[in-house]
């Protein structure tokens, strides 16, 4: 397991490790939809399709 608070060093860990799964957050304080994008798009991802689990204490409808 390797956690941090910063998107654009949980990358760059995916990327030198790859991960089974990716848990992540969506607050005001990490942009989490940022980092899926990332995942997602970024030629040096090596695995687009990995799983992910997005949690987020947003309750505002817009979000949900």
């Amino acid at each position: 397991m390797r956690a941090t608070e910063d998107p654009a060093q949980a990358f760059r860990d995916f990327v030198d490790r790859p991960a089974d799964m990716v848990f992540t957050d969506w607050s005001p304080h990490l942009d989490g939809l940022g980092f899926l994008k990332t995942l997602r798009q970024d030629p040096a991802s090596p695995n687009p399709y990995v799983p992910v689990i997005m949690v987020s204490a947003n309750s505002e409808i817009r979000h949900v």
